[in-house]
């Protein structure tokens, strides 16, 4: 039982090191123009998140924040696929073409 929790600690010591340092190197990447430093942040909470629940739980509020504001924007723009859908039909009644 004493070596499990010795491995079970080790684990999380490499897991939480290795995740931390992917992070970190994101957030020192984000600001700059060479390598975008998002993708790395979420890899990093991604590892992070095998191992810890705060780390999982940040992880899922982040993607559902960027799900979000991606949704806000197609619609703000018009991008979104039922517009799409809506302006192609516009297009082709207005060119006599059937669906």
């Amino acid at each position: 039982m004493k070596s499990y929790l010795t491995w079970k600690t080790a684990k999380r010591l490499v897991i939480g090191v290795i995740g931390g340092t992917v992070v970190l190197i994101g957030i020192v990447l984000a600001p700059m123009p060479v390598l975008p430093g998002w993708p790395i942040i979420f890899i990093g909470l991604g590892i992070l998140a095998v191992e810890f629940v705060w780390a999982a739980l940040l992880l899922k509020w982040v993607k559902n924040r960027v799900k979000q504001t991606s949704e806000g924007l197609m619609q703000t723009f018009g991008l979104s696929e039922t517009n799409n859908a809506a302006n192609k039909n516009q297009t082709n009644h207005r060119d006599g073409k059937a669906d």
